[in-house]
């Protein structure tokens, strides 16, 4: 887990946030890690506000934004969004960089006005942590 360091965004604040989702859709996923993870997706998408803003970013071994950069969570996006995770499927290899380096750089001018959260859905271990990590210090 990688997270900021402790400051004053972990206060209780009313900040809209903005959460990029990057699920894991690699072959391992099949059967019911693929179902828990997308349910807790459909799940974490009810949590949202509709001050808050999000993307989804489904991957194994190329990656598919649901949007170019993060949109408001509103009814519209939320059920546009619920329509895409339920196409995601299983199968593919595992190839986490570039869904994690596309989210890092994903944002746009208003980016700055929210809490920005990335939030990793997978069952598996990265051969390559330590360089994944590296990049997400780069950004």
């Amino acid at each position: 887990m990688a997270t900021p360091p402790k400051d004053e965004v972990f206060k209780v604040s009313s900040r809209p946030r903005e959460l990029i989702f990057i699920i894991d859709s690699s072959g391992s996923m099949s059967g019911g890690s693929m179902a828990q993870a997308k349910k807790a997706l459909i799940k974490a998408l009810r949590r949202l506000e509709d001050t808050d803003r999000f993307n989804i970013i489904d991957f194994d071994d190329s990656f598919d934004p649901l949007f170019d950069s993060a949109m408001p969570a509103i009814e519209r996006n939320i059920s546009f969004a619920n329509s895409f995770i339920k196409k995601i499927t299983a199968d593919g290899g595992t190839r986490m960089w570039s869904p994690i380096s596309y989210a890092l750089k994903s944002r746009d001018s208003n980016s700055k006005n929210y809490l920005r959260q990335i939030v990793f859905i997978t069952d598996g271990q990265a051969g390559n942590e330590s360089a994944i990590f590296n990049l997400s210090l780069i950004h």
